[in-house]
Parts: structure tokens; C-alpha cells; sequence
């Protein structure tokens, strides 16, 4: 049970395959990075799913601070956000999105 001023623990996960990443990515991390957080501590997690050398690059230097996992390949997002969710929940997340 959380106590009174827990704070809380949020892992936020986003998968990318392909090129996937540089269509969408750059809007979505500034967006991610403007919302308040309220007494929570939150972790991104980004899945590279069998991205392209060239995508998975581009996406460590968009976000140098996010938690980066590869899948090695693409075994379906399914499989993506469970590595991730396993990271999280290991590091204490609360939540994961």
C-alpha cells in the first residue's frame, strides 16, 4: 500500500521497427517531456524491435536519456513491451504505460 507523498514511479515504453521511429518519434519525446509530473518519477523505455542501424542511432541521439532496450529483432510489439515492462517492474515501477 502507498503511503501519504509516494512518489510514484511511472515507466512510459514506446517500441519502434524500421524507420518507424524517425516518422513519429520526435513529436511524441517533446510532447512526453511537457507533461507535469506530479509527485511522480518517470522513466522512458524505448524497444528497438529490429529497427534500421540508421533509426536506432538517430533515436539515441533524439533521447540520450531514455532507457534504450534491443529486441535484436522484430518479435513483435507484444514481446517489445514485455522487455521493457520487465526492466520497469524490476526498478520498482509503480505503473507502466
Amino acid at each position: 500500500m502507498k503511503t501519504a507523498g509516494h512518489c510514484l514511479k511511472i515507466a512510459v515504453i514506446m517500441v519502434y521497427y524500421g524507420d518507424y521511429a524517425v516518422k513519429y518519434f520526435e513529436p511524441c519525446f517533446r510532447s512526453l517531456e511537457q507533461q507535469s509530473r506530479v509527485n511522480a518519477q518517470v522513466e522512458f523505455f524505448v524497444v528497438d524491435n529490429g529497427a534500421t542501424d540508421e533509426s536506432a542511432r538517430w533515436v539515441r541521439s533524439l533521447a540520450p536519456h531514455y532507457r534504450h532496450l534491443d529486441n535484436e529483432a522484430n518479435k513483435g510489439w507484444a514481446s517489445g513491451n514485455n522487455l521493457a515492462s520487465q526492466a520497469a517492474l524490476s526498478d520498482g515501477a509503480d505503473y507502466v504505460i
